[in-house]
């Protein structure tokens, strides 16, 4: 979502269609995990442009609806050999990214899991925003 040209005009359609006390809620992955430290070192990733980009959302959606609760959940991948976790990677890259996967890449990989204690088990994370659209004020 943080990623949309127009955020407001999207967030502005929202809140037309939402009923009182409606609720929005926004999931993103987080930037700070392990999952994202491979992604970053297999491709070209500015982790500052996405944290304003989630600032920027942050900020649309107090503007929007006066109101926003943030949250992270962790969770894990679990892979059951290194090959399994170079190939999520490889469908990443690939599929979900079109992007080349590499012999340097898998190098790259290969590398940084050996120098991690559990290579098996990768934590990741989701952004979760959310706010109360249409607020109402009644008490």
């Amino acid at each position: 979502m943080h990623y949309q040209d127009d955020l407001e005009k999207i967030l502005k359609k929202v809140k037309e269609l939402s009923k009182k006390n409606g609720l929005l809620i926004i999931l993103d992955a987080y930037y700070d995990t392990e999952y994202i430290k491979i992604l970053k070192l297999l491709r070209e990733v500015n982790l500052d442009v996405i944290k304003l980009k989630k600032q920027q959302l942050d900020n649309s959606l107090i503007k929007e609806f006066g109101n926003i609760g943030k949250e992270v959940l962790f969770t894990q991948y679990k892979f059951p050999s290194i090959e399994e976790l170079i190939n999520n990677f490889k469908i990443e890259l690939t599929l979900e990214e079109s992007r080349v996967w590499t012999k340097d890449g898998e190098k790259k990989l290969r590398e940084y899991l050996s120098g991690l204690k559990n290579p098996l088990v990768l934590q990741e994370g989701l952004w979760i925003s959310k706010s109360i659209v249409n607020k109402s004020t009644k008490k």
